[in-house]
């Protein structure tokens, strides 16, 4: 006689049925879609006509508004975190049923958010990236726009681990908060990798905004434009050693090599790979199933 398996469906069968699943969650979630969608074009709106054809020479600004641009996308996705505690214990039960493998849970869930990644990254990028002067090339738009699309996931990937790892909402909160906090101070920006603590910097070097900073950046002042001895009347090569792209980020110590926004990418995309990865360690194998807030109290036994 032979044995049943542990799962009716295939991997494959099992993660396109929870792929549309999700997709009809996430459809059916109207009001979280208006006001989404709201937000981006009215914040990208914000940053473009409030930066519109920034000078390019102005590196505190041009490097003020792509460090906001990556922020808004990237730690936005703390919204989900909600959404993601509350889907948690359905999970429990439809895993301890059989009815879905985790891995196949966790992968059809961030692959039904890349649509609304890419539309996020479209609206908002394309609004902040030509209203506000950025670097007029296809190539550069497309690489800036890559670039942002990677740091929503790895952060949709960041939050889902955080989601799955607390007990519960009042702990993934303080979590994500203060995750948020070392990202953003940990980013190069705020704080120059030249003045961080030596102690602190290899949380330079993991931090993802900082990778994306850095691409972002060296994609715009590395580009041809940029990339020259004399421009606006001024010699860089004379007067700093060094171009007028390389002479501007270096004042945030941004290095300048166009490696960077390569490595930046492959960076971000394993990063996403690994946060997903431990999401499916977490709730394969670490259960919140018990309930909680219980009080016992003593019954009175006396006649």
């Amino acid at each position: 006689m032979d044995s049943m398996p542990e799962f009716h469906q295939s991997f494959q069968e099992n993660t396109l049925t929870i792929f549309k699943r999700q997709m009809m969650i996430m459809l059916r979630n109207v009001a979280f879609i208006r006001g989404r969608g709201f937000m981006v074009i009215l914040i990208g709106l914000l940053y473009g006509s409030t930066f519109y054809q920034l000078k390019v020479t102005d590196a505190q600004v041009v490097m003020g508004v792509l460090f906001q641009a990556v922020l808004f996308l990237g730690l936005g996705q703390a919204a989900q975190i909600p959404t993601y505690c509350d889907a948690r214990p359905i999970f429990y039960k439809q895993r301890g049923s059989n009815f879905l493998r985790t891995t196949a849970y966790v992968l059809a869930n961030s692959v039904s958010q890349i649509p609304w990644a890419v539309a996020e990254t479209i609206v908002f990028g394309s609004l902040v990236y030509w209203m506000c002067g950025l670097k007029s090339s296809v190539k550069a738009f497309v690489i800036f726009e890559i670039l942002l699309l990677l740091t929503i996931l790895a952060f949709a990937a960041w939050f889902f681990f955080l989601a799955a790892i607390s007990p519960n909402l009042h702990i993934a909160k303080p979590l994500s908060m203060v995750s948020v906090l070392f990202f953003v101070v940990f980013a190069g920006f705020v704080v120059p990798k030249s003045e961080m603590p030596g102690y602190f910097i290899w949380i330079y070097w993991i931090d993802p905004i900082a990778w994306c900073l850095r691409g972002i950046a060296v994609n715009q002042y590395r580009s041809d434009e940029f990339d020259v001895c004399v421009y606006g009347g001024v010699d860089y090569c004379s007067t700093y050693q060094m171009k007028m792209g390389e002479y501007f980020l270096s004042l945030y110590d941004v290095p300048s090599a166009k490696s960077w926004v390569w490595l930046g990418m492959v960076f971000l995309l394993v990063t996403y790979v690994v946060f997903l990865v431990f999401g499916v360690l977490v709730l394969e194998y670490k259960r919140y199933e018990s309930p909680e807030h219980i009080t016992l109290t003593a019954e009175n036994t006396e006649p």
